[in-house]
């Protein structure tokens, strides 16, 4: 896998949803130091992801906003359904998500 913040989202969704029964963005926004976004918790994966050279500030900052909607765009889009149970419906629940791009799960359009 590449070493992006997709394949977090993606790692994460599986995991958080192995534990909770389903996905949890606020558990995903802890891990990442976003919790209470705007505000960057220093020490958040998130920073994994800063690169070198480093982003500028303000591309971290849209970064940050990414993740948080991506995020929360896939718990909305999986409110009131169970997440898959057989393994192969799980792996191919996050071949589908791996099949997107940040940008477009962060997008307002993805959670509808």
């Amino acid at each position: 896998m590449r070493n992006n913040l997709l394949d977090e989202l993606i790692a994460d969704y599986a995991g958080i949803t192995a534990a909770a029964g389903h996905y949890r963005a606020d558990w995903f926004l802890r891990f990442m130091g976003l919790e209470s976004f705007p505000v960057y918790r220093e020490g958040g994966r998130l920073q994994n992801y800063r690169g070198q050279p480093p982003l500028s500030e303000g591309a971290f900052r849209t970064l940050q906003g990414l993740a948080k909607d991506a995020s929360e765009n896939l718990e909305r889009s999986n409110t009131g359904h169970s997440p898959p149970r057989r393994l192969d419906e799980r792996a191919g629940t996050l071949l589908a998500l791996s099949s997107f791009r940040l940008e477009d799960l962060a997008s307002p359009e993805a959670s509808g």
